[in-house]
C-alpha cells in the first residue's frame, strides 16, 4: 500500500516514469484482487495521460481479460471507460464507443447517479472534433431520455448542456440554424438557474444571434444583442465580457492573443502556414493554466 500510494503521489505530479516502476513493484506483492485491480488501472492511466495511447490500450485490455467477477464495479467500470477513451483518441471510434457504453450501462446498474447519459455525454464531448454527427446522436440520445418532468436539478441541467452542445454543433459545425435554434431555446432555461454557468449562458444567447441572422431573422438577432450585452455589462467577471471588451484577464489574455494571431491566416499559404499553425501550437503548450479550452483549439489547430 505504502508503495502504490507512492506511485499515486508520483503520478498527480505527472513523473509518469517513476509512478509506473512504483506501480510495477507494487503489483508484483501479493494483494487483494481489489488492490491489484487499482494498482493496474494506474499504471496504464500512468501511459494514457503521457500520450502513450497504445501502451495504456495493452494494459487495459489486460486487466479486462481478467476474472472481475468479485471486483469492485466501480474500478472495472473506470477501466472500461479508460479503454475507451484511449481508443477514440486513437481513431478506433466505435471500439471505443462500444467499451464507454458498457461502463455507462455498468454504473447505471449500480444506480449510480446522472447515468448511463453521463457517460453518453462524455462519448460525445470526446467526438466533436473527430466526428460531429456521431457526437450530436449522442447528445439528441441524452435530451430523448431524460423526462422533463423529473425534478432533480442535476438531472435536467445535464439535459440543458445536452441541448447546449448538440446546439453548437448544428450553428458552428453542421450550420443547421432552424434545429440549433430550436436545441438554444431548449437549453435556455436550464443555464439560467446556477451562478456557474452564466458564462454558457452568455455563450448560448451568442449561438442564437447567429442562428438568427442566418435565418434572416435580423431584427430577433438585434433583440439577443442588446440582451447578451446587458447581461455581461453586469458580469464583468465572465471571459465573455474580456473577449468582447479586449480586458484581458489572466485567463482569458491568451484567447486575446490566439484571435489576434488568427486573423493573419489568410494572408499565408503553403509551409508558411502550416509553420504558423505550428507556432500556435506551441504557444498554447506554454499557457500555464491549462483548460479543457486550450486542448480542443490546439486538436483543431
Amino acid at each position: 500500500k505504502m508503495i502504490a500510494r507512492a506511485g499515486k503521489i508520483a503520478f498527480e505530479s505527472h513523473e509518469f516514469d517513476i509512478a509506473r516502476s512504483l506501480f510495477k513493484k507494487a503489483f508484483a506483492i501479493k494483494c487483494t484482487k481489489d488492490e491489484l485491480l487499482f494498482i493496474k488501472l494506474s499504471y496504464a492511466n500512468a501511459y494514457a495521460l503521457e500520450g502513450k495511447l497504445d501502451a495504456a490500450i495493452m494494459v487495459f485490455k489486460e486487466v479486462l481479460s481478467a476474472d472481475l467477477k468479485k471486483n469492485d464495479y466501480s474500478n472495472v467500470a473506470w477501466c472500461h471507460h479508460n479503454l475507451g477513451t484511449s481508443l477514440i483518441k486513437i481513431g478506433k471510434i466505435q471500439e471505443g464507443i462500444s467499451y464507454l457504453k458498457k461502463a455507462g450501462e455498468m454504473r447505471a446498474i449500480k444506480n449510480e447517479k446522472l447515468e448511463p447519459q453521463k457517460t453518453l455525454g462524455k462519448i460525445a464531448n470526446l467526438l466533436e472534433l473527430l466526428d460531429a454527427r456521431v457526437s450530436l446522436s449522442f447528445y439528441d440520445e441524452i435530451t430523448a431520455t431524460i423526462e422533463d418532468n423529473i425534478e432533480d436539478i442535476e438531472v435536467l441541467r445535464l439535459k440543458g448542456y445536452a441541448f447546449f452542445s448538440a446546439a453548437k454543433l448544428r450553428c458552428l459545425e453542421l450550420r443547421d440554424y432552424t434545429k440549433a435554434l430550436e436545441n438554444i431555446n431548449n437549453a435556455l432555461p436550464f443555464l439560467k438557474v446556477y451562478l456557474e454557468d452564466e458564462e454558457a449562458l452568455a455563450t448560448a444567447l451568442e449561438i442564437k444571434k447567429i442562428c438568427h441572422i442566418n435565418l434572416d431573422q435580423i431584427r430577433e438577432a438585434k433583440k439577443i444583442e442588446v440582451e447578451r450585452e446587458r447581461f455581461l455589462i453586469k458580469r464583468p467577471h465572465l471571459e465573455s465580457y474580456s473577449l468582447i471588451n479586449n480586458v484581458a484577464t489572466p485567463d482569458s489574455q491568451w484567447k486575446i492573443e490566439l484571435i489576434s494571431d488568427l486573423e493573419k491566416l489568410d494572408k499565408l499559404s503553403g509551409f508558411e502556414l502550416i509553420d504558423f499553425i505550428e507556432e500556435q501550437v506551441d504557444k498554447l503548450d506554454s499557457i500555464v493554466n491549462k483548460c479543457h479550452d486550450v486542448k480542443v483549439i490546439q486538436a483543431k489547430l
